[in-house]
C-alpha cells in the first residue's frame, strides 16, 4: 500500500495519534492539577479553622478541624491513585514526568500541613480538657 493507510500517508497517522495522546495526556494532567488545587483549599480551610479556633479558644469549631480531618487524608489517598495510574497508563515523557511527580510531592506537604492543623486543634481540646489555658499563665 505505498505508506498508506485508509488514504492517509504514515507520518499523518502518526501526528494525528500523538496528537490525541497528548491532547489526552494535558486533559488528565490538568484535571489532576485542579485537584491539587482542590486539596489545598481543604488543607488552607482546616489551618484557617484551626488557627480560629486557637486563637478564639473555640472547642467546636477544633472538633470541626478534627471530624474533617479523614476527608482530607481520603482525598490525599485519592489523588496517589490518580497520579500511579496517570504515570502507568500514559508513561509520561521525562518533564512531564517531573510534574506529575512535584503534585505529588505538593499534595504529601499539603497533607502534613493538614495534620498540623489538626494536631492543633487536638492541642487545643486537651489544654481545654485539663482545665487551663495558656492567658492564664
Amino acid at each position: 500500500m505505498d505508506g498508506q493507510w485508509h488514504g492517509l500517508n504514515g507520518s499523518r497517522l502518526q501526528s494525528m495519534v500523538e496528537g490525541h495522546t497528548a491532547r489526552s495526556f494535558d486533559g488528565a494532567l490538568s484535571s489532576l492539577h485542579v485537584h491539587v488545587i482542590e486539596i489545598g483549599g481543604l488543607v488552607l480551610d482546616q489551618v484557617r479553622e484551626a488557627s480560629r479556633a486557637y486563637t478564639e479558644w473555640d472547642a467546636q469549631c477544633a472538633e470541626g478541624v478534627i471530624e474533617r480531618e479523614p476527608a482530607v487524608n481520603a482525598y490525599d489517598a485519592r489523588l496517589g491513585e490518580e497520579q500511579l495510574t496517570l504515570i502507568a497508563r500514559r508513561q509520561p515523557v521525562a518533564s512531564d514526568l517531573k510534574a506529575v511527580i512535584a503534585m505529588s510531592r505538593a499534595v504529601a506537604e499539603l497533607e502534613r500541613i493538614g495534620d498540623h492543623a489538626r494536631n492543633l486543634a487536638r492541642h487545643l481540646l486537651s489544654i481545654r480538657t485539663a482545665g487551663t489555658h495558656p492567658a492564664a499563665g
